[in-house]
C-alpha cells in the first residue's frame, strides 16, 4: 500500500469560535470529503497564546478526539493540519483540503478567515 501525506498551516480569525470548536469544525469539513473507508489519519493542532488544542481522527470509525491544554482568552489561532492516507494520492488530499477551506471560509453563520502560512 502506498501512503501519501499533505500538510497545511493557517492563521485563523474566527471570533465566534474557540479553539476546540475550530478544531472540530475543520476536521469535520475534511473528514466528510474523504472516502468512507479511507485508511489513514487526520491530525490537527490549534496553537494560541497560553495553550493548544490537539485533535485527530482515524476515520474508521469517523470520530474526532480532542485534547486541550491551557485556556483560550481570544486572539489569533495558528492551525497545523496533516493528512496521511493510504491509496489516496497527494493531489486528491490537497483537493480535499482546498475544498474544505473554501467551504469553511464561505460559511454564512460564522465566517472564518484562513491565512496560509509558509
Amino acid at each position: 500500500m502506498d501512503f501519501a501525506s499533505v500538510s497545511r498551516q493557517w492563521r485563523v480569525r474566527a471570533d465566534e469560535l474557540g479553539p476546540e470548536a475550530l478544531a472540530e469544525l475543520i476536521l469535520e469539513a475534511v473528514v466528510k470529503r474523504l472516502p468512507d473507508q479511507a485508511l489513514g489519519h487526520a491530525k490537527l493542532s490549534v496553537d494560541y497564546e497560553g495553550g493548544m488544542v490537539f485533535a485527530s481522527s482515524s476515520l474508521i470509525p469517523p470520530e474526532i478526539t480532542v485534547r486541550k491544554r491551557g485556556d483560550y482568552a481570544g486572539g489569533r489561532m495558528d492551525v497545523s493540519l496533516v493528512l496521511i492516507f493510504g491509496n489516496l494520492e497527494a493531489e486528491r488530499l490537497s483537493a480535499v483540503l482546498l475544498s474544505a477551506r473554501e467551504d469553511l471560509e464561505s460559511r454564512p453563520e460564522s465566517r472564518l478567515v484562513m491565512e496560509e502560512l509558509a
